[in-house]
């Protein structure tokens, strides 16, 4: 769609990009966001980097990002958009190196600055290459011990989450295979994880819940 804009509606943008600067970025999607008669997306940054501001709305929940101690209501909820409103306010600051990563990850605009800010948002989890389990990434910038606790009540979430779409959705006993979260783990293990988890949320362990 975007394409088929340039070609009838703005054709000059076509030949803008030449320095992969800031500039030509607001330039080309203030014209294409006009033409399609919506918000430019550094408009859509600027308004969620000031809700992540100081004084903003979700002041809070960013504090919550720094330190990687998140309220456990909602925490998967909270992990994500925390991280999102977090891109998107440095995307508002730079958003030509989010457009145009790779023009600015080579050659003669390679700066350490680009480094830091690729691996601030770099992937929160990640596997290994002989292990298909899902470990927490290091970083640098925060305490590992709540990087690790913020990894194991994200994936807790996510596993009661699913016991509980059983729950609702499936006949039959729960099922517990979640060798996806930990290949290496023994399936009495992580029905006893998942157990743990359901339990303290609904105050019933999975054992006693009567099947129809």
């Amino acid at each position: 769609m975007l394409s088929a804009l340039v070609r009838l509606k703005c054709p000059e943008v076509a030949n803008v990009v030449r320095d992969y600067s800031r500039a030509e970025y607001v330039e080309v999607t203030e014209k294409l966001a006009s033409a399609l008669l919506v918000d430019t997306p550094l408009a859509v940054a600027n308004t969620c980097a000031a809700w992540a501001a100081v004084d903003g709305p979700f002041s809070a929940l960013m504090r919550e990002h720094r330190t990687f101690r998140y309220d456990p209501t909602n925490l998967p909820v909270r992990v994500m958009f925390s991280h999102f409103l977090a891109f998107m306010r440095d995307k508002a600051l730079t958003p030509e190196i989010f457009c145009w990563p790779g023009a600015w990850m080579a050659g003669s605009r390679v700066h350490a600055s680009v480094q830091t800010l690729f691996e601030r948002h770099s992937a929160l989890f990640v596997d290994k290459e002989d292990d298909d389990g899902v470990f927490p990434r290091l970083q640098s910038d925060r305490d590992m011990d709540a990087v690790q606790s913020m990894f194991e009540s994200f994936y807790a979430a996510n596993v009661t989450y699913d016991m509980t779409d059983q729950w609702i959705r499936l006949s039959g006993p729960f099922t517990y295979d979640y060798r996806w979260l930990s290949a290496s783990g023994e399936k009495p293990h992580m029905k006893q994880f998942a157990d743990h988890h359901f339990q303290s949320v609904y105050g019933i362990h999975p054992d006693r819940v009567t099947l129809l």
